[in-house]
């Protein structure tokens, strides 16, 4: 409801609390500053509808501040899980390529010699020699 139907609706004679219900129901809030609040008066706008215009304008900005705090929330949590994830899907790539058994680059079903000089380029140290039965291509 546009404060110019609010206007309209006090020059017309309603009573106030039928105003007053008629603001609530439509949900109608506007940042009034204190010059439209004098003008408003002078047009006829009773207080107490004037007092429930800031209200609701109060109640409107603390509730988008709420909204906002619940979709910062909601985007760290995804951040979160997206990192979760990825850290996730690396070390899979990695259990792909060096498994608790040998490296991928195992010459044998029994013997696992890892990489051909003893230990991967990528990562040092975690080829060798090593018994175990190799999973994978």
């Amino acid at each position: 409801m546009s404060l110019d139907e609010l206007v309209r609706l006090s020059r017309q004679g309603r009573p106030v609390g039928e105003v007053l219900d008629i603001v609530r129901r439509t949900g109608t809030h506007h940042p009034l500053t204190p010059s439209e609040i004098l003008r408003l008066r002078e047009q006829g706008v009773a207080p107490e509808v004037l007092d429930e215009l800031v209200a609701a304008q109060v109640r409107f900005e603390r509730d988008q501040a709420a909204a906002e705090r619940v979709r910062q929330a909601q985007a760290q949590a995804a951040t979160v899980d997206r990192a979760r994830s990825e850290a996730y899907r690396r070390g899979w790539e990695e259990s792909r390529w060096f498994t608790p058994w040998g490296s991928a680059w195992s010459s044998s079903v029994y013997l696992n010699f890892g990489h051909p000089f003893g230990h991967s380029f990528r990562y040092p140290g975690r080829g060798g020699v090593g018994w175990g039965i190799r999973f994978g291509r």
